[in-house]
């Protein structure tokens, strides 16, 4: 987790090394709590010498049956 950029609504996680790619690529997963019901997850990749792209965007809403 990357506290630097991190708060209580958002958290930020930044890969460290990947098993099965090339050396350079870069991750991001960030999760943004919308309530205690909802949040938002975000995942980005990045290729070696370019910047982070959203790969995919999830959103998910607890079930109030």
């Amino acid at each position: 987790m990357n506290a630097a950029v991190s708060s209580p609504g958002r958290l930020v996680f930044a890969s460290e090394r990947f098993e099965n790619v090339g050396e350079g690529w870069r991750a991001s997963e960030t999760c943004d709590v919308r309530s205690p019901d909802e949040f938002v997850e975000t995942f980005e990749l990045g290729a070696p010498g370019e910047s982070l792209k959203v790969y995919g965007r999830n959103e998910f809403k607890r079930d109030k049956r």
